[in-house]
């Protein structure tokens, strides 16, 4: 199972997707505010042996998701995934909270300029210089459909204090972290502090990536996770 993070859709998966799809059930909910909705998805569909794929704010709902179904869920990966997403006095692996402030501001002024910065920034410099960010955009473009202006706020919202570093010594099963080293939207470090508190895990750092190297690097990153969970 595939969970997509903030302003993004089942979309973003269709590498993953169209790779695993002749090997194994393969599901890309959509992620809604409502934290438990990934969760409700598994119980309802009465899925089992779960490998749970999780990118940023879906990496970060699929802690949540693993600490509580301890029985339904397999294996975890988390890409580019953060236990908070703002720093705090306790924790200085996230992203300043006058910034995603900031970015909430410019949002209510102009919102499709602030996405489309985003998602450019999502790309680390060295995607850019290869034109990564035209190529997945004319990739994915056919798919995305119209965000409400008030959702993705609330998102934003949401993000200034969602933390799950409560499930992490929760986590009992193999957990894979993918992490692009040139991250600018979740640090690096984020892994790092991940794979001291999650006790069976393994790191893969993609030295060039940025946020998303699931769309830049399919093809090894479908390969470390057809690895992980056979």
């Amino acid at each position: 199972m595939f969970v997509h993070g903030w302003a993004s859709g089942p979309y973003v998966w269709l590498h993953q997707a169209g790779f695993f799809s002749n090997k194994c059930s393969v599901h890309t909910p959509r992620l809604e505010l409502d934290t438990d909705n990934i969760k409700d998805f598994i119980i309802k569909n009465n899925l089992d042996d779960v490998c749970l794929v999780g990118w940023s704010l879906g990496g970060m709902i699929s802690l949540k998701v693993a600490s509580e179904l301890k029985g339904r869920v397999k294996e975890l990966v988390l890409i580019g995934t953060n236990a908070r997403f703002v720093q705090s006095d306790d924790f200085e692996f996230g992203v300043s909270r006058a910034i995603v402030q900031k970015i909430h501001k410019r949002m209510q002024k102009d919102f499709e300029g602030t996405l489309e910065w985003f998602y450019k920034f999502c790309f680390s410099l060295n995607e850019h210089s290869r034109n990564e960010f035209s190529h997945i955009m004319k990739l994915v473009g056919d798919f995305i459909e119209p965000f409400e202006k008030e959702a993705l706020l609330k998102g934003l919202e949401f993000l200034m204090d969602f933390d799950v570093r409560y499930t992490l010594d929760k986590i009992s099963v193999p957990t894979l972290l993918i992490h692009g080293g040139e991250d600018r939207v979740c640090p690096p470090e984020a892994t790092k502090f991940l794979a001291s508190r999650i006790k069976n895990v393994k790191v893969e750092i993609f030295p060039k990536a940025g946020h998303a190297p699931f769309l830049t690097e399919p093809d090894k990153v479908n390969k470390l996770i057809e690895d992980f969970i056979t």
